[in-house]
């Protein structure tokens, strides 16, 4: 695989984020790969089970525009496909803010990562209920 040194271990990580555009990548794509980001979801009714909103780059050419559909809790797929071999980072999205989004992963699978998004997304909204900030 071809992680960042620092994304390869379970833990929450703050990638950069500017202008509704994530900057940074957990992954260190080999020259050529397929590279994508996207918002995932479980769907029993989508082949493979999972619903998927692909992020696009910017059109400046830096970074991927963040879906506007994503929320806290939501699982994170990065992908870097060359020759053949597949390489992916899966995460939740546990906090976001104009300049930063933090992931906690990655997961082996995502629907790994799903479970403890939804568990965090719980959280969020219990605090949010009672007035408190997360």
């Amino acid at each position: 695989m071809s992680h960042h040194r620092d994304f390869t271990t379970l833990d929450r990580h703050v990638l950069r984020a500017g202008y509704g555009t994530l900057l940074d990548l957990p992954l260190a794509p080999e020259h050529g790969a397929r590279v994508w980001v996207a918002t995932i979801w479980p769907d029993p009714n989508v082949s493979g089970g999972w619903g998927r909103l692909l992020w696009e780059r910017n059109p400046a050419g830096r970074g991927w525009l963040i879906h506007p559909l994503t929320h806290l809790g939501d699982v994170i797929e990065f992908g870097a496909d060359h020759d053949g071999q597949p390489d992916r980072w899966y995460g939740y999205v546990s906090d976001a803010s104009e300049y930063t989004v933090v992931l906690v992963g990655p997961y082996m699978s995502p629907s790994d990562a799903a479970t403890d998004g939804r568990g965090s997304l719980s959280r969020w909204a219990i605090s949010a209920v009672r007035g408190q900030p997360s």
